[in-house]
């Protein structure tokens, strides 16, 4: 009878690595760790590496170093999947199960690894991994308000949602607009009128107002919101091509709604963010193809007359060409002029 084989055992090393196209949230877990560490075994016991730059020596020397009058210690590494030299990640793997347990090491990318190197399928045995994906719009509410709750700040569902649309998914722009907040707000709950107050919406969210009010056929509405972009600092052609861009991604997302793809799937076609695809669905029912071709066409014969100099600009007069498109914004509300 053939002995019976042992079966193999994974030993679980203290390695992490945190990853994904949410750079916020992965970037702010490997700081809460840091701060975590250096506030309980001191910042000695602490050591933090530019993947770039790190050379195997430098971990080795790192990794095998006992914590100074401490029980552990950690080794955080940046972007070394992505921008660490291969001959130092061939080393690093080979030295990773050699590494001790009174070792932490932490390696944290502000993008998706490679999965077929050898270095990203080793700490995947070895350790543990985090995925950051974007949030959902509903997760991004979700964050604002829990956002605000740890900085002892009342913010209600319906403020939060409108905080996310006018800002966008972007969590380090939200942070920076929730940190202004706090401070206007004084401890008092967060509303409409202070969002408005206070934040600097992003051209994105703007053009996404324009166009609702564009398909409201709300012509006032939409002049203000074009004024809006332009008081805002924003060129003219800077505005006018972001708005063709829009316009075609939304006719892009209409004819994928109307063959039946869901939003996970306009998403990872366009590759979008859901957060954008599904306001782009929502703003899309409001225009026919039809009603999108004659957008369309319409942009298309402002750039070719920009282009042929048929509209005339130059650095010191941009007046026609904001003409030429108000005009355009005035027949699309369907409003003679």
């Amino acid at each position: 009878m053939p002995a019976k084989k042992e079966p193999v055992v994974t030993i679980q090393k203290s390695f992490y690595l945190f990853y994904g196209e949410d750079t916020f949230r992965s970037r702010e877990k490997a700081v809460m760790w840091r701060k975590e560490f250096e506030k309980k075994f001191g910042d000695l016991n602490t050591h933090v590496f530019d993947g770039a730059k790190m050379t195997f020596n430098n971990f080795e020397s790192a990794v095998q170093t006992y914590p100074f009058l401490a029980d552990k210690k950690l080794v955080l590494i940046e972007n070394f999947l992505e921008n660490g030299k291969k001959d130092e990640q061939d080393k690093v793997v080979k030295m990773l199960p050699k590494v001790e347990d009174f070792c932490f090491v932490v390696f944290s990318e502000t993008s998706k690894p490679d999965a077929r190197t050898v270095l990203y399928k080793t700490l995947t045995k070895l350790g543990k991994t985090e995925e950051f994906k974007s949030l959902t719009p509903q997760e991004t509410q979700k964050w604002i308000g829990e956002r605000f709750a740890k900085l002892g700040v009342q913010i209600g569902m319906r403020e939060a949602s409108y905080l996310a649309e006018t800002i966008g998914s972007d969590l380090w722009q939200l942070h920076n607009e929730i940190q202004k907040l706090v401070l206007f707000a004084h401890g008092k709950p967060v509303t409409v009128a202070m969002i408005d107050q206070i934040t600097s919406a992003n051209i994105t969210s703007t053009i996404f107002k324009l166009t609702d009010a564009l398909g409201a056929k709300n012509l006032p509405q939409t002049l203000e919101n074009f004024s809006n972009l332009l008081e805002s600092g924003e060129e003219i052609m800077g505005v006018f091509y972001r708005l063709v861009g829009h316009f075609r991604t939304m006719a892009q997302v209409r004819a994928a709604v109307d063959q039946g793809l869901n939003k996970a799937a306009i998403a990872k076609e366009l590759k979008a963010h859901p957060f954008f695809v599904e306001k782009l669905i929502l703003q899309s029912r409001n225009f026919g193809m039809n009603e999108l071709r004659e957008v369309y066409q319409n942009f298309f014969e402002i750039d070719k007359g920009i282009k042929t100099g048929k509209i005339r600009i130059s650095t010191n007069d941009v007046s026609e060409l904001k003409r030429v498109v108000e005009v355009m914004l005035v027949k699309l509300s369907g409003v003679r002029k």
